[in-house]
């Protein structure tokens, strides 16, 4: 979208030509009503700075979000552009 946030999903991740167009690094979240606390639920990953660190940090971040809440209805996977500060 206009602020450079994507959705993505488990396939996109494995496929290739999508790699080159990411604004490097970024941050992965998942977004569900039933995880209002996404930091708790360990369903946030920041600082990615290759498709390898994306492609392990969304197993990893659906992994913990289902060990926190195992009946959470995970909706979307959002990659944002992560923000560089000094």
């Amino acid at each position: 979208d206009a602020l450079g946030v994507a959705t993505v999903t488990r396939a996109l991740l494995v496929a290739a030509p999508w790699t080159h167009a990411v604004p490097y690094p970024v941050a992965v979240k998942l977004v569900s009503e039933d995880l209002p606390h996404k930091t708790e639920a360990g369903a946030v990953a920041l600082g990615l700075a290759t498709p390898e660190e994306v492609r392990a940090a969304y197993e990893r971040i659906v992994a913990s979000a289902r060990r926190y809440a195992p009946d959470a209805r995970i909706k979307l996977k959002t990659l944002y552009p992560s923000i560089q500060t000094r």
